[in-house]
């Protein structure tokens, strides 16, 4: 959740894309050749330096959505409230 660049290096249609076709701050080469991933790579470091604060905090609320916290809160809420209809 730091709302970091993030570059993806892999063969495309990975789930890596669904995850990530969301963030502001994802760049993914145009293929795995040396030259696009390191193309992607100046790119993001590019944003790192130069990325404005609402989009560095658009990717850290759109990164918060894969805390620990986030990711159990609906098993939690489910385990709730089948413990509460049990207590009935």
């Amino acid at each position: 959740a730091t709302g970091k660049p993030i570059v993806s290096v892999h063969e495309k249609g990975c789930a890596a894309e669904e995850l990530l076709q969301d963030y502001p701050l994802w760049f993914e080469p145009e293929s795995l050749d040396p030259a696009d991933v390191a193309a992607a790579m100046a790119d993001a470091g590019d944003a790192a330096r130069k990325a404005d604060p609402d989009t560095a905090a658009r990717a850290r609320a759109y990164a918060r959505s894969f805390t620990r916290e986030a990711a159990l809160a609906p098993f939690e809420q489910w385990a709730r409230e089948l413990v509460a209809r049990k207590a009935r």
